[in-house]
């Protein structure tokens, strides 16, 4: 029995040609949902206020878009922070009335959930200090 060595190779490219193909497929669609938008939610202290957030792809780098539904804009404070280690990060910003704002946040680059809470609120009103507003979905 004759083995034709030149085929032999032949064939084992192109398994091994297969065998990586499917391997980077598998790869490229865990970084696309990893990256996809969440759902959209509705805060637990703002009732119009709306939220979605997505993971980048550099570890620890979070980002929040929120969706404002009022008829007037907000001004919050934010305080985010990762599901494991104890870096927080902060955001002070304002969402027109009917509009949207996005912004980045960094926590721990192990966290794969994400949390935030809402405070220091105005409605109308973009100055600094008291008074201000609570949450009105209680």
């Amino acid at each position: 029995m004759k083995i034709n060595i030149t085929n032999s190779y032949f064939i084992i490219s192109i398994i091994l040609v297969f065998v990586l193909t499917s391997f980077n497929k598998n790869i490229k669609s865990e970084i696309i949902v990893q990256n996809d938008w969440s759902f959209i939610q509705t805060t637990s202290c703002l009732k119009l206020m709306q939220y979605q957030f997505k993971k980048d792809k550099y570890p620890g780098k979070w980002y929040i878009r929120f969706i404002n539904k009022y008829k007037q804009s907000v001004s919050m404070d934010v305080k985010v922070k990762g599901n494991i280690g104890t870096k927080v990060d902060y955001g002070r910003f304002t969402v027109k009335a009917g509009d949207t704002f996005t912004q980045y946040y960094y926590v721990d680059s192990n966290s794969d959930k994400l949390n935030f809470s809402i405070n220091k609120i105005k409605f109308d009103d973009t100055s600094w200090g008291e008074p201000y507003s609570g949450c009105d979905n209680d």
